[in-house]
């Protein structure tokens, strides 16, 4: 338990950094549907395509870092 308390703040931290994106990009979608409309388009879609990739291996990263074992 001692870990697992030890670990919560990092724990937490990667949760809120791996929401924070995808829940910015359905707000600015629902407050201004035509900006956002043009990640879905053309070169939009490899950046949007290309910035999921980093987030995965940034959040599987942070996971990594995180989990100790005992």
């Amino acid at each position: 338990r001692d870990v697992a308390s030890l670990t919560a703040e990092g724990r937490m931290s990667a949760i809120i950094l791996g929401m924070l994106p995808p829940g910015l990009g359905v707000v600015m979608y629902f407050m201004n549907t035509e900006y956002i409309s043009k990640l879905f388009t053309g070169t939009g879609l490899i950046l949007l395509v290309a910035s999921i990739v980093m987030m995965l291996i940034g959040f599987f990263w942070m996971k990594k870092t995180i989990t100790i074992e005992v």
